[in-house]
């Protein structure tokens, strides 16, 4: 089940950094928010449409615990932009690998960073240990950066075209990016307060609210492996979500209103022409859709730190490059206990991984791959981040 959540107010996220007033005077936002911030959102809404109360709650069946989420499971959230071409759209995090080339009417066309060798220095975006470095060898082409508020996304229906990489570098494939802006940070200034409620001398702060722009919403799916996952939620309603509990407003989407790629009859069709483009390869990337935690750092579970060796059933390889940002602190409010959720380090959405196989796929090799791995999480570890939607990825081809 899909749900749509359009704000209607602003919005608070707030970052890692540590915030008091008189010593921190800015509280900065994240945006998107983590998975666990609609987690904790939705959940609070199942609660009271089951007749639960929050205060001491230690566990139930049908929605998990305070540190397990039991038979449910997420994807997303994501951002979703209501175009007129295209109808509801997922705006997905930009690929890592992705740089840009503006054209004479402004558009923005993709070009890559590609596995190579090390030829000299200056262009290393791997790590040095990884046997490829990741090289552009086209002039004029720059990272798509921010500018004012705008970003730069791919779209959702574009998934597959960046994926498969073959019909990328044609000449109309200027319609796969999307720059955009989504959601303006609104400062608020204020001063904390006495018991007696006067101004504090000295106590002045200021917090970055997020507000969403016209046609911008957030999707989220929530799935349950014992029960009807419709009967744990009303149709729609009204939620809190992020910090000072904003409010918003949720409804369930129809099968023909999930926007892509998530939708079920356009997923069927994009794993089997992955699992086509996969057969007779011996490389394959991952990219990530949302951050992901991993034991190892920044390398995915299924690689050895030794040698960056892969293993996946009785697939073999080794990872030979990866576009990978800084880590992202992800934490979260236990709403049970009322107290911080440990800071972990992610992966930043977006990160891609370049593998080479031993040998080259078959059609069953194929299916392995994509069934493990296409809008799944890649996480083995963190059980409940993964539930909650960490470490989601697509496969693709290089």
């Amino acid at each position: 089940m899909w749900l749509k959540i359009e704000p209607l107010d602003v919005l608070l996220f707030r970052g890692s950094r540590p915030f008091t007033a008189g010593e921190v005077i800015r509280a900065a936002s994240h945006f998107p928010p983590t998975p666990l911030t609609m987690v904790g959102a939705v959940r609070a809404v199942m609660l009271h449409h089951l007749g639960l109360n929050l205060n001491g709650f230690t566990g139930d069946n049908r929605l998990g615990g305070p540190d397990n989420l039991g038979p449910l499971r997420f994807r997303g959230p994501f951002l979703v932009w209501r175009d007129t071409s295209y109808g509801q759209e997922a705006l997905l995090p930009i690929p890592k690998d992705i740089l840009v080339s503006k054209q004479p009417g402004g558009e923005l066309y993709p070009d890559y960073l590609r596995p190579e060798e090390p030829a000299w220095p200056g262009l290393a975006v791997s790590p040095p240990s990884l046997p490829y470095q990741l090289v552009s060898r086209t002039e004029g082409v720059t990272s798509p950066e921010k500018e004012d508020e705008a970003r730069v996304y791919l779209r959702g229906s574009r998934l597959a075209a960046y994926l498969t990489r073959d019909s990328i570098n044609q000449t109309n494939q200027t319609d796969i990016l999307k720059k955009i802006t989504v959601a303006i940070p609104e400062p608020r200034l204020g001063i904390r307060l006495t018991p007696q409620r006067t101004a504090e001398t000295g106590q002045i702060y200021m917090v970055e609210f997020t507000r969403l722009e016209t046609g911008v919403s957030l999707v989220v799916e929530v799935t349950s492996s014992h029960d009807d996952v419709a009967s744990l939620l009303p149709k729609q309603g009204f939620l809190p979500l992020g910090g000072e509990a904003r409010a918003a407003y949720f409804q369930r989407l129809n099968e023909n209103e999930v926007p892509k790629p998530f939708a079920t009859e356009n997923t069927q069709r994009q794993q089997e022409e992955l699992q086509k483009s996969l057969v007779n390869t011996k490389r394959f990337f991952l990219y990530l859709l949302t951050p992901a935690l991993f034991q190892s750092g920044w390398l995915p579970e299924d690689v050895e730190p030794t040698d960056c060796t892969w293993h996946l059933g009785g697939l073999t390889g080794t990872l030979v490059a990866a576009a990978v940002d800084k880590a992202e602190p992800c934490g979260g409010w236990n709403l049970a206990s009322q107290t911080p959720r440990r800071l972990r380090r992610a992966v930043p959405a977006g990160s891609v991984y370049f593998f080479e196989l031993d040998k080259a796929l078959d059609e069953q090799g194929a299916r392995i791959l994509v069934k493990k791995y296409h809008l799944q999480t890649i996480m083995t570890h963190y059980s409940f981040q993964a539930a909650a939607g960490f470490g989601l990825a697509a496969v693709g081809t290089w």
